[in-house]
């Protein structure tokens, strides 16, 4: 029995050892392959298309069969929103659909000079060409719109309305289906010759000799090379950590962290590769001349992001007024891909964080202080929001308790607190001290922080209110001891400054 287990133990790991490594397909053809996609709609059917030819899997890329057109000559892009329609580019100047899957073609748009190096459609309606220009459509093909008299090599569809391209010095976005472009990289040292996105804050550019990396929607980009490189013309960015990088010298680079670092994760020597596209299931294509598909299947996804804390609600000692006690909470990524954590955010003043924004590997977990502080006596609740700025899960809410306790009666030490009060406490600019009774000597209020530094000191004069009104606003955020000295007494309470 046990040798029964050890030889399943050890065919599983072969097999998964197996489903990392890349394979060469066989479709029995020399074509220069120019771009390969899958169909939107279901992974398992795969298209590749270069030159006059045109390929079609219905099987993830197992088999293979030529589909015929004999309109364009130069093809060099290939989408197919759904398995039955699709669109081809050439360089020749056409655009084809297809809608029976790529056994008919037919003319969608014809120019009378110039022609397309990409076509990328985000669904059946929604799509952008580009080549010589930049021509953009929402009606399925029936209708063309000149949007942009530049044109780029690379295209690709992110989320939402937003796209990416980039050819030459010039790295671009559209934000609005191709309707309107912005730059947002210009290296006039740069020969840009692909883009890759996995949403739409998160891509990479592959450079000659460089990779550039984005992981702010493109406004700001990291360069990264290695003696490796070559014309990056084939490029895909799997998740936040795994990305792929390939060109014209046929090798293939894989980063784990981010576009960080890169290894040699295949050597097709001698291939000049043109396009890489990464399926929902995390299978990986690259395509290229005389007729070379690769294929890297990884055996399972990374499961998406998720939060959970411990506790799931957070309930506080029952502590004077003014006074502060501290509660721990422990925040979770519970799935297989990297989670920011963008903010946390309390919706009462009496409950509080100084815990900033920060990032969470796979099953990786973070324990930080909440703090309750009540500035009034009585019952408090209210609910810390745990904000994330990725797309796979959605805000994370704690309920959060606790009661603020008269202090009249209580040790002589508690009972000084109780003459006057702060509020708002915690406090960020204006600040309300209030007396028991109206003062009626001269006397002193000083702020000293932790350490024992005064910060602020000031006169009090006899009044007849009980409040008076102090600007705190120049105090830094943290915790502060508020001194009234009057005759012989001194009274001492806390404030709490959170900016």
């Amino acid at each position: 029995m046990k040798k029964l287990l050890l030889f399943a133990i050890l065919l599983l790991a072969i097999t998964a050892s197996q489903a990392q490594e890349w394979e060469e397909l066989d479709l029995g053809t020399d074509a220069n392959f120019q771009d390969i996609c899958y169909a939107l709609n279901n992974e398992s059917y795969v298209f590749v298309a270069g030159g006059e030819e045109i390929y079609k899997s219905t099987n993830g890329g197992d088999t293979w069969t030529s589909l015929s057109q004999s309109i364009a000559q130069t093809i060099w892009g290939i989408t197919f929103p759904t398995t039955l329609i699709g669109y081809v580019c050439s360089n020749d100047g056409y655009i084809l659909k297809t809608t029976d899957g790529g056994q008919n073609w037919s003319i969608s748009l014809q120019l009378t000079s110039g022609g397309f190096d990409r076509i990328v459609f985000k669904d059946e309606d929604n799509g952008i060409a580009s080549g010589s220009a930049t021509y953009t459509t929402s009606d399925g093909g029936d209708n063309w719109t000149l949007t942009n008299s530049e044109g780029y090599w690379a295209l690709d569809y992110a989320e939402g309305d937003t796209y990416f391209a980039a050819s030459q010095i010039k790295i671009m976005k559209t934000t609005n289906n191709g309707q309107s472009w912005t730059m947002q990289k210009q290296d006039f040292n740069s020969l840009f010759g692909s883009v890759s996105f996995y949403d739409d804050t998160h891509g990479l550019a592959g450079d000659a000799g460089k990779v550039w990396i984005s992981n702010n929607g493109g406004v700001s980009w990291d360069e990264y090379s290695s003696p490796g490189f070559g014309i990056n013309r084939a490029a895909a960015r799997m998740d936040f950590d795994t990305c792929f990088i390939s060109g014209e010298d046929g090798l293939i680079y894989k980063s784990t962290d981010g576009g960080v670092n890169w290894e040699l994760d295949a050597d097709y020597s001698g291939n000049l590769l043109r396009d890489m596209d990464i399926t929902p299931g995390n299978t990986v294509f690259a395509a290229g001349f005389q007729g070379i598909v690769l294929r890297k299947v990884y055996a399972e996804p990374e499961a998406d992001p998720a939060i959970s804390v411990d506790p799931t609600s957070l309930v506080f000692d029952s502590i004077p007024v003014a006074d502060t006690t501290i509660e721990m909470l422990t925040v979770t990524n519970s799935g297989g891909k990297t989670l920011r954590i963008d903010s946390i955010v309390s919706d009462h003043s009496y409950f509080w964080t100084n815990q900033g924004p920060f990032n969470l590997g796979a099953d990786e977990s973070k324990t930080f202080e909440v703090f309750f502080s009540p500035a009034k006596s009585g019952f408090a609740e209210g609910f810390l929001t745990i904000y994330n700025n990725t797309k796979f899960t959605g805000a994370k809410k704690v309920h959060m308790s606790g009661y603020g306790l008269e202090t009249v009666g209580m040790d002589e030490t508690i009972s000084q607190q109780a003459d006057f009060l702060i509020y708002p406490n915690p406090a960020s600019a204006m600040v309300t001290i209030s007396f028991d009774e109206s003062i009626e000597e001269i006397g002193q209020l000083v702020i000293r922080d932790i350490s024992g530094k005064k910060c602020m000191e000031m006169d009090i004069k006899p009044f007849d209110t009980k409040d008076i009104r102090l600007n705190v606003s120049t105090l830094k955020p943290g915790l502060y001891f508020v001194s009234v000295q009057n005759g012989k007494n001194e009274l001492t309470t806390k404030l709490l400054i959170s900016k």
